[in-house]
């Protein structure tokens, strides 16, 4: 009987310590990521069918593995000054900050063998692993210092669907040209406005919102003018990138009402950012669904491109990811992640 609950408690640390590596990962996000990937590729001719897929499948989620654990440790020394993020895994001590950076780094040696198979080592698609891989560590490591940095992880995440593109073909195709502007965008804007609003009371130089004057007081968010300017302006700039993907995609008149549906959707979140009364948890859910309709968005658009069945399969796969790995987390549905 004794042996018995040592096997049951030794298990139960180890789902533990799994759960903790899961979440220094951000693996319940990773469905965006591998979406990026993946999509290049069917944009380039491929199919969900087929081996390509599946490995740059793999290739999306082992690259935004290493990306949010090396974040997390090159964040650690402002994360443990701030009180919002005791419970981080390196925070609060859960994974060993020595451990993370070993398995950190071989995971990216890992990641890089397997990514320049992909790319079989040709010019261009390298070049523009190497140019995402640096725009990453330029965040990483200026992020708190300076909100310039943002630009790097506006290109890390925001150009990964011409890697996969230009490893299937040389042919240029604007569709491919238009979605990485728009997912380029799409992160400049959730980093340079949700990512500094729910980072608000955060006692950083770098945040650009707190800089044009948005402040927490007394349990309200104060939204000064030249903040919303920003914000909204952001936000119509990236609908107009939509609607320029749209016309050059060639989607059919449903994939265009789609489309519109999911961006104003996206747009309600968007603006409740902006209440008096400030809920961080509430904030943090807020952002998550604008990136997801966001993104949804941007799939309903290359419809034309892609067909019907496969921007159907696109359209589900990543929500469902998120949430399954947000169940198996954190034991809820609930949307907003503790980041």
């Amino acid at each position: 009987m004794k042996s018995e609950c040592v096997k049951f408690i030794r298990i139960l640390d180890v789902e533990n310590m799994l759960r903790h590596w899961i979440e220094l990962g951000r693996v319940h996000t990773a469905g965006l990521t591998t979406a990026l990937f993946v999509g290049g590729y069917l944009i380039a001719g491929g199919s969900v069918l087929s081996v390509p897929f599946l490995l740059w499948f793999i290739c999306g989620v082992f690259y935004h593995v290493c990306g949010f654990i090396h974040n997390n440790i090159a964040d650690l020394p402002f994360d443990l000054t701030d009180p919002r993020k005791t419970h981080f895994p390196l925070v609060s001590g859960a994974i060993n900050f020595r451990k993370a950076d070993e398995v950190n780094r071989f995971l990216m040696i890992l990641f890089c063998f397997y990514s320049l198979y992909l790319t079989g080592l040709q010019v261009i698609p390298t070049l523009l692993l190497l140019v995402a891989i640096g725009g990453g560590f330029i965040y990483d490591y200026y992020s708190k210092i300076t909100p310039v940095a943002i630009l790097g992880v506006s290109t890390a995440w925001g150009i990964l669907p011409l890697i996969s593109y230009f490893s299937t073909t040389y042919q240029i195709s604007p569709v491919v040209t238009w979605i990485t502007v728009y997912s380029w965008f799409q992160v400049f804007v959730q980093i340079s406005v949700l990512g500094f609003v729910k980072d608000i009371e955060a006692p950083r130089e770098n945040n650009l919102m707190r800089k044009l004057g948005c402040r927490v007081e007394n349990g309200q968010f104060i939204c000064s003018h030249a903040a919303g300017s920003y914000a909204f302006g952001l936000k119509s700039f990236h609908m107009v990138l939509l609607i320029l993907l749209l016309l050059v995609s060639n989607s059919h008149p449903s994939a265009w009402v789609l489309s519109f549906l999911f961006y104003s959707v996206s747009w309600i979140p968007y603006k409740k950012l902006m209440n008096l009364k400030w809920e961080r948890e509430k904030v943090l859910g807020r952002c998550v669904l604008n990136e997801a309709f966001c993104f949804l968005t941007s799939i309903a658009a290359i419809q034309g491109v892609v067909g019907w069945e496969t921007m159907l399969f696109m359209l589900l796969y990543p929500p469902i990811w998120v949430f399954v790995w947000m169940r198996l987390q954190w034991g809820t549905w609930r949307v907003g992640p503790k980041v």
